[in-house]
């Protein structure tokens, strides 16, 4: 299971992405339904083209087809930020002709007049009607063109059966079964609107609530790590009052200097994860960092692990500070080792992504991307703690080993960089960390 981390303090994503995602959801929404849905069209649609004649039906197929390869290609690409709205605009408008094209064939075979096919297209066209009901209605657009598949099925039955009555009885029963059928479509697509906008208001204030469990985490971290580092201050300088020894004075001196570091690194973690931090950004090839980094971190290597590297594109360039990408390795790789606990593998590895990550909130700066991946065939991480790794002051090791700002770090590296930090399991086993950064 892959999941994505991102700072508490940005839940929100641009909601054209949103709506977007909402479009791919309603119409592929789970994997065996679509391809139930796929197979029973094209099943259907021969054994109508054989038995009953009907070829009509296998330009229909074509056509859904079609619209659905329309559609995918549409989903799955992504669009400059300043075209965003066009794109929703766009994949919106194929949804709702998939829908219009959709029905086609049972309204089709409704027309017919065989019982036969009146009956097969009846239920086809009742089952993706239901099936569009039991889908959560997100987003207004998509209830509208699923409204809109609804009118023009009534329309285009109405056009089949007024035609052939004379009673005026009848006919004015036909239309008020159609305006109370169509009536009871709107209010039941309305309370579902109700209920997802309540249910966004309830997730929402979840938000919210996680937002400030987050912030005090992040003050009581703070308070508690400098409150250490100064108790160690402190300590160490009255020590070097009061002791008789020079030595021990000189220690003593020592000692209040390296907690004094200790709480400049804090800063410089802090600023990190805050993405406030000072970079100096460069353009840097892949292969440079592969040459310049290898060597550190095979000195870092513990005895029964071993490090293997790979630049897929060598040429390809970032645009970063280099010194903090090299320090995110480091820290990305001192974690790998330590869940490895003595042996295993490690692996570096640089590739282009074109790929727009899934996550809240989307990179500032859309792709192409440097991925840099460092991964391991450890254990991984466990459900509950993956969602938070990247959070101020949460860390998985023993006391006293890590205040556990560095993948929060990273993560702001990463972010201040125009890019993001993908941290997820390894199918198979293990874990894995890329930093995804924009090309210079």
């Amino acid at each position: 299971m892959t999941k994505v981390l991102v700072s508490d303090f940005k839940m929100v994503s641009h909601p054209v992405e949103q709506r977007i995602s909402h479009i791919k959801n309603a119409e592929f929404g789970e994997r065996w339904e679509v391809v139930f849905r796929l197979t029973v069209l094209v099943l259907a649609s021969v054994m109508l083209s054989i038995f009953a004649d009907q070829r009509v039906v296998l330009i229909w197929l074509g056509a859904v087809l079609a619209c659905y390869g329309a559609l995918v290609f549409c989903l799955t690409r992504s669009a400059p930020w300043n075209r965003r709205v066009g794109h929703f605009r766009l994949c919106l408008a194929l949804y709702a002709l998939l829908q219009l094209v959709f029905i086609f064939a049972p309204l089709y075979l409704i027309q017919s007049g065989e019982p036969a096919l009146v009956f097969s297209g009846s239920l086809a066209l009742v089952t993706v009607l239901l099936c569009k009901l039991q889908h959560a209605q997100d987003d207004p657009a998509i209830a509208g063109a699923n409204a809109l598949q609804f009118g023009v099925s009534v329309l285009a039955m109405l056009g089949v059966v007024l035609p052939a009555e004379d009673d005026p009885f009848l006919i004015a029963l036909c239309l008020g079964a159609a305006v109370t059928v169509v009536a009871y479509y709107g209010m039941t697509i309305r309370g579902q609107l109700s209920q997802q906008s309540a249910l966004n208001q309830s997730r929402l204030r979840y938000a919210q609530s996680q937002k400030a469990r987050a912030l005090t985490q992040f003050v009581g971290g703070v308070a508690h790590d400098f409150n250490n580092i100064l108790t160690a201050i402190m300590g160490n300088l009255e020590f070097a009052r009061v002791l008789p020894d020079k030595a021990d004075r000189d220690q003593a001196l020592v000692d209040a200097g390296l907690a004094a570091e200790r709480a400049a690194m804090t800063v410089r973690q802090l600023l990190a994860s805050s993405g406030r931090a000072r970079l100096r950004p460069e353009t840097i090839a892949a292969a440079d960092l592969h040459s310049q980094i290898e060597p550190v971190l095979q000195d870092l290597l513990e005895p029964g692990i071993t490090l293997k590297s790979a630049a897929r594109d060598p040429e390809f360039t970032a645009f970063a500070d280099r010194d903090m990408l090299e320090t995110s390795l480091i820290q990305l790789y001192l974690n790998a080792q330590d869940a490895l606990k003595g042996g295993g593998n490690i692996w570096l590895v640089s590739r282009t992504s074109f790929d727009v990550p899934e996550i809240d909130p989307q990179p500032d700066i859309p792709p192409p991307y440097l991925a840099v991946t460092l991964s391991d065939d450890g254990p991984g991480a466990d459900a509950d703690s993956l969602d938070m790794l990247a959070e101020p002051f949460f860390t998985t090791k023993a006391v006293g080993q890590g205040p556990g700002l560095g993948l929060s770090a990273v993560q702001g590296f990463a972010r201040q960089s125009g890019g993001c930090l993908i941290l997820e399991n390894r199918p198979g086993g293990g874990f894995s960390a890329t930093i995804l950064l924009p090309r210079a």
